[in-house]
């Protein structure tokens, strides 16, 4: 390869803000909707033993990504890890997107450039998360009113996960251009061209 295909150094990742280096994620939404169309999200209650944001809630699996794993080997991997999705019922869930988000420290150090790669993976009503690896302490099914209005009011959401479940109510037509006035301003904020180091 040339040489601006060469691997210089790894950061991990819980140090990349400090180097000024992109954070990237992966995240699973598993969701049943009803025959009555009724929309529920799989939300996992982060462990209270995690270093960040402990007891918090992300949805169904979110994880870091690791040198040397594909975004949807490590998607799967995590799936497995932290909820025992089988890898064959990883492997059907659809790619969404990818959203961007700058977050820092209240004071405004320590700014921090995310990407998350997102999937959806439609479940029935048989369907049963369970915590495996001890990053996880609960997992509960969340309508879609609970999700708008702890997105909106709450405050049990890891903060950089409000981007996340917005995004999934948004796609699902949930959060719509007339439920909500700033419709245009959210999907732009969310998918805004950013450097990417």
């Amino acid at each position: 390869g040339s040489p601006a295909d060469e691997t210089l150094c790894v950061i991990d990742r819980n140090a990349a803000s400090f180097f000024g280096v992109t954070s990237v994620g992966v995240h699973l939404n598993c969701y049943i909707r009803k025959k009555n169309g009724n929309l529920s999200l799989w939300m996992a209650q982060r462990s209270p033993n995690k270093s960040t944001f402990p007891s918090y809630w992300d949805p169904t699996v979110a994880g870091g990504q690791p040198v040397g794993l594909t975004l949807m080997d490590n998607m799967m991997k995590e799936a497995g890890e932290e909820t025992g999705i089988d890898p064959t019922l990883a492997g059907c869930a659809r790619s969404v997107g990818c959203l961007s988000q700058m977050t820092s420290k209240c004071d405004g150090t320590c700014l921090k450039q995310s990407l998350y790669y997102c999937w959806d993976l439609e479940v029935d009503d048989s369907f049963v998360p369970h915590a495996n690896d001890g990053e996880v302490a609960q997992f509960d099914l969340w309508s879609a009113a609970k999700l708008e209005n702890e997105v909106r009011h709450g405050s049990r959401l890891r903060p950089a996960m409000r981007l996340v479940v917005t995004d999934f109510l948004i796609r699902h037509g949930v959060v719509t251009p007339d439920s909500e006035s700033h419709y245009a301003k959210i999907q732009s904020a969310m998918h805004r061209e950013r450097l990417i180091l």
